[in-house]
């Protein structure tokens, strides 16, 4: 598997290639990429997700000065007497200074073990940041979608109209009924309903956008129209094989494992005896100044209690084993879902394709023969009403399947885009 890592380095640099890599995996028209432009700068100022990740980030990097320090220095001194009991009364002062220092490997594997951990926290960092960019292109495309089925719904109202005023002009001329009548009447109403559901989530679908861009939920926003075909969908085993090395929360998983193997090595090295070392020097009293000093080192014995280290050493072993098995679960996991946004992306490519080449065309004009069939005699109303619905039905469906094409493509762009020179910036 290819290994990205990544440095808490300048910080500051970091913004400006990220907000380029989303820019540069948009494929809409010049309005709907604009905005998006516009609403994705926002996310990564001002979404609280991105803000948290970040700060978990900046948390991890404080570790790795604190897993290689050494110990504290440890000063004091003694007050030596000889037969005297006051606390006053004391002959002499011995001065003391002494530094624990780890045994040999301890301090290297720690902090080997907090690098790994603060590249895996990196890679968290910059998983939210392409995963609220998946959300802002989606909750785009539902947006777009719930506005555009708002206009058919009111569209459908006008044409319902039109069919009242057709079947009371046949009736007053005798070749229609009171019944087409009630009827365009009844669908009209329906119809009516239908569109005060559409506002409601258009509603909903602009909270939703601005909850991604921590903007109060009734702030304005404009989709413009996406303009192009659906962008060309790459065979589902290249972005199988795109996504091993370059899915940030697989790639942080593969980091974790290498933590535990860090941290295992580190209860390994737990048989190797610390070292103290130690200087003392004795001033008499009223003498001036240190008429001598001794100095000295000491070992601990971490072979006799070998429980403790073996409990250590095994609480290390069974991390990495699970660290490896959440890699491999993720993994699997992240398999399984690419190819079902994948199936998602090529059926509405595959359906958007077909309802522009012939099915959206022949449904209107099937309503434009059916209401010329209607007002000549030559048909019934039920005909009329069903070939409307059945037009709002097939546009409604071609709707759907762009807005499903926008946001599978959002899910997968998330989970397969290159870890390039964006995210370079980010090492330990």
């Amino acid at each position: 598997m290819k290994q990205t890592s990544f440095k808490p380095t300048d910080t500051g640099n970091f913004r400006a290639p990220v907000i380029a890599i989303l820019v540069s995996l948009l494929s809409y028209s010049a309005l709907a990429q604009n905005t998006l432009n516009d609403w994705l700068a926002q996310a990564m100022a001002s979404n609280p997700q991105i803000a948290a990740a970040r700060q978990r980030w900046e948390a991890a990097r404080q570790k790795i000065p604190q897993a290689s320090a050494l110990m504290d220095p440890m000063v004091g001194a003694e007050l030596m007497r000889d037969g005297a009991t006051g606390f006053g009364d004391y002959d002499m002062v011995e001065w003391m200074v002494s530094q624990p220092l780890p045994g040999f490997g301890k301090r290297g594997a720690r902090r080997q073990a907090a690098a790994r951990e603060t590249e895996a926290a990196g890679l968290e960092y910059l998983e939210t940041i392409r995963s609220v960019r998946a959300g802002v292109i989606a909750s785009y495309w539902t947006l777009w979608a719930a506005r555009e089925r708002e206009r058919l719904a009111r569209e459908a109202v006008a044409v319902a109209e039109q069919f009242e005023q057709a079947a009371l002009a046949c009736c007053e001329a005798g070749t229609g009924n009171q019944s087409d009548v009630l009827r365009a009447q009844i669908e009209r109403t329906t119809l009516e309903d239908e569109r005060i559901t559409r506002s409601q989530q258009v509603r909903v679908a602009r909270a939703a956008v601005n909850a991604l861009l921590n903007a109060p939920p009734d702030t304005p926003r404009d989709t413009g129209d996406p303009g192009q075909s659906p962008e060309a969908l790459p065979d589902p085993g290249v972005l199988l094989e795109r996504a091993a090395g370059n899915n940030a929360m697989l790639v942080a998983r593969a980091r974790r494992v290498e933590a535990r193997r860090a941290l295992l090595k580190a209860a390994r090295r737990e048989y190797a005896p610390d070292v103290e070392v130690f200087a003392k020097a004795r001033q008499p009293r009223g003498g001036g100044g240190i008429q001598e000093y001794d100095t000295g080192i000491a070992l601990n014995f971490p072979w006799l209690w070998r429980g403790k280290t073996k409990g250590m050493i095994g609480e290390a072993r069974a991390e990495l084993a699970a660290a490896e098995a959440e890699y491999s679960d993720a993994a699997n996991r992240l398999s399984v879902e690419i190819l079902d946004r994948h199936a998602e992306a090529d059926a509405a490519a595959r359906r958007i394709g077909l309802f522009k080449a012939e099915i959206l065309e022949k449904t209107r004009q099937l309503v434009e023969t059916s209401l010329a069939e209607y007002q000549a005699g030559r048909a019934d109303f039920f005909a009329l009403l069903d070939a409307q619905r059945e037009a709002i039905r097939v546009e409604a469906e071609y709707i759907d399947a762009r807005a499903e094409h926008g946001r599978a493509m959002a899910g997968l762009n998330q989970m397969t885009t290159l870890l390039a020179d964006h995210e370079k910036e980010i090492k330990p």
